[in-house]
């Protein structure tokens, strides 16, 4: 119990846990399927390396296993700006940005509904025929499938039943499929045609088409359909040592590394499908516990309490990840100029999503995983579980992997004059012209001034996950029959894992397990 208890103190510190929803953040981390000690791993896996008489003392286990979310609208603050589950967007004459109901400005994404020699190559064209306005909502749900593997073998004290050490290794074959769900209703459909080069919704610029003349969008996109990966999941490996004391209490503790098989992210796709943790290299720190509670008097029907602690560590590695400037909520979608000479060109133009996603090395550090559960064991073959379970993680730490630009700025338009190269640095994703309460930045003497975005303006912790508690309840039955000459037990188990933030995912898991002792 002592050594539970010292397990538990690896717990990621709690000044560091908040129970506030995460809104404009870039990446969303997940805590992978059957890995730790979640219920599709550990569940009825307790000593089957011991159940075959005169064996080899070792178990394998092989688990089809199926998840689903199901807490759309809070993962669809997680994305959106404004703490909102669906955001406005208009261009700059739409009835929205004129009553201050807009959330995004259409004309950031290459919006155009007036040919672009009317409102770009004359002075003081900018009005309200550009009308467009629309409303977007996003549903993210993800779903995974997939097959589990766990190898456990005894490598000492094959003769003793009650004490030796052991090796294992665990993965998942897993595919992993997230569905942005992004539907744009066109509430306006502007002022005119859209002229080449430009494009008549939010969501064609976010599927990749040509904006601003010949610009394209290279992250942060949406795809009509679900985006998938599939992979060998990390695999754990451990090496432990378990005791049995009396027949009542069992303790085991081992340590590992989690060895990255999966992919790394690349931003190209709001809401990433992502096998594994993110292609980080960690370690493992862990033990298990049991004790038996209670036996009937003719000792064929038993209950166990089992407790398991799960601890890990990932170090560092390189990843892409958008991110904003601080303060300014969805502004990786602004327009910039990226350019060192003073000149409007369209050359030195640029979607602001493809100067800020960079790569950065990304630290997820702690997570511990601790789970309770309770076993009801009966002579005639019948066995089943249940518990809770809970999960925390730190927040991940971001840093840029390069020396930031040192040549952008964010676009802005002096309306006397369109062909002057200005800038704006207090330009918003709600705000970006002089009537909307935005000026061109200016020098003392009034004359345009360029300012330029500093790696101070960047908000780095816009592309890390927040860290993070969710819990879960399960249940698993099943029969084993342990007088085969090969002993197998099969078992059915589902689980439902949840949050009170909206920095998990609320998801269903069901699964088949099939034990075979050697």
């Amino acid at each position: 119990m002592k050594k539970l208890i010292a397990l538990l103190l690896l717990l990621p510190i709690a000044t560091e846990l908040v129970a506030n929803d995460a809104m404009s953040h870039t990446f969303f981390s997940i805590q992978p399927l059957f890995h730790a000690a979640l219920p599709t791993k550990i569940s009825l896996f307790y000593e089957r390396t011991l159940t075959r008489p005169h064996g080899i003392k070792s178990a394998l286990q092989v688990v089809p296993f199926y998840s689903r979310s199901s807490n759309e609208p809070a993962i669809a603050k997680f994305f959106l700006p404004f703490n909102k589950t669906s955001i406005i967007a208009g261009e700059f004459g739409s009835a929205a940005v004129i009553d201050n109901t807009v959330d995004i400005m259409a004309n950031y994404f290459g919006v155009l509904t007036r040919p672009v020699g009317e409102v770009y190559g004359n002075p003081g064209l900018i009005d309200t025929n550009l009308t467009f306005q629309s409303l977007i909502r996003i549903k993210p749900i993800q779903t995974v499938g997939g097959v589990g593997f766990t190898y456990k073998q005894k490598v000492s004290n094959l003769c003793d039943d009650t004490k030796g050490w052991y090796v294992q290794i665990s993965s998942p074959i897993m595919k992993v499929s997230n569905d942005l769900g992004y539907d744009e209703s066109i509430i306006n459909v502007g002022g005119g045609e859209v002229p080449e080069g430009y494009v008549g919704t939010v969501g064609d610029a976010l599927r990749g088409k040509t904006v601003f003349g010949n610009k394209n969008f290279e992250y942060g996109k949406i795809s009509d359909c679900a985006v998938s990966t599939w992979g060998l999941g990390d695999i754990e490996l451990t090496v432990g040592y378990e005791t049995i004391y009396c027949e009542r209490f069992h303790g085991m503790w081992a340590g590992g590394f989690v060895i990255p098989t999966g992919n790394t992210p690349k931003a190209e796709f709001i809401f990433e499908p992502m096998v594994g943790n993110n292609h980080h290299f960690g370690l493992i720190l862990l033990g298990e516990y049991s004790y038996e509670l209670w036996e009937n008097p003719a000792k064929d029907k038993s209950i166990w309490v089992h407790a398991n602690g799960f601890s890990q560590y990932l170090f560092g590695n390189r990843q892409r990840r958008s991110f904003d400037l601080l303060d300014k909520q969805w502004s990786r979608y602004m327009w910039v100029y990226q350019q060192q000479v003073p000149t409007v060109s369209p050359a030195y133009q640029a979607p602001g999503i493809n100067v800020f996603t960079q790569p950065v090395d990304v630290w997820p550090r702690s997570s511990f995983n601790a789970n309770t559960s309770f076993v009801y064991k009966a002579n005639d073959g019948f066995i089943a579980e249940g518990g809770y379970s809970t999960y925390y993680r730190q927040e991940e730490e971001v840093k840029l992997a390069c020396p930031w630009l040192d040549n952008v700025s964010i676009i802005g338009i002096d309306q006397t004059d369109t062909t002057i190269y200005a800038t704006e640095s207090n330009a918003t994703m709600r705000r970006f012209l002089e009537n909307q309460g935005i000026i061109i930045d200016k020098d003392q003497a009034g004359r345009p001034a360029v300012v330029k975005v500093t790696e101070a303006d960047l908000d780095l912790r816009s592309a890390a996950h927040p860290c993070t508690i969710s819990h879960a309840i399960w249940g698993a039955m099943g029969y084993q029959w342990d007088d085969l000459c090969i002993p197998l037990l099969v078992s059915g188990g589902g689980s439902y894992e949840f949050s009170t933030e909206n920095l998990a995912l609320h998801r269903y898991t069901v699964w088949a397990k099939f034990i075979l002792s050697f």
